[in-house]
């Protein structure tokens, strides 16, 4: 509260909720989403990936880490070149959080694991999200050879600008 005990709204408190972040999020989530039900209902891809671990989809594994390659892309860009302040909204929070789906990594580790698959559970709980994180980084190394960009020391690593901050383009 206020120091006359009134309550600020809640665009004073949170400005990085402005209504046109929250619709290139939900925008974008919503196409993420449908994209991952299309892979991830691909039959040749299902296929293509079964490694029989008690009928866990395994293109979920897939759908994280061509997720997090292009969350790595798309940090590299946004850190490096201005861009439109709701791209990252848009394709970061929205789409490719939409797109990926770690809770449902979730629910197949513990379905797995209650189904007496504890090889295959750990074996899931290990891969994903070590596959996440090289995939990201990848995405982050990829980036950097496509536009010619040298590394950033780590002195010069730091946090990812707000959306207000990446530009009004």
């Amino acid at each position: 509260a206020w120091q006359d005990g009134r309550m600020p709204s809640a665009r004073r408190r949170y400005p990085s909720l402005a209504g046109d972040i929250l619709a290139a999020i939900a925008a974008g989530g919503a196409l993420g989403a449908v994209a991952r039900y299309a892979v991830t209902s691909w039959d040749g891809l299902t296929r293509a990936v079964d490694v029989g671990w008690g009928g866990v989809s395994d293109a979920v594994l897939i759908v994280n880490a061509v997720g997090s390659f292009l969350m790595g892309l798309l940090v590299c860009f946004v850190v490096r070149r201005p861009a439109h302040r709701l791209l990252r909204p848009f394709l970061g929070t929205g789409f490719l959080g939409g797109f990926t789906t770690f809770s449902t990594f979730a629910y197949d580790t513990r379905a797995l694991w209650t189904a007496g698959e504890s090889l295959a559970a750990a074996s899931y709980l290990i891969l994903t999200p070590v596959s996440a994180i090289g995939a990201c980084w990848l995405g982050v190394q990829a980036m950097h050879r496509i536009l010619g960009w040298p590394l950033p020391r780590e002195d010069e690593a730091g946090d990812l600008p707000t959306p207000a901050e990446e530009g009004t383009a």
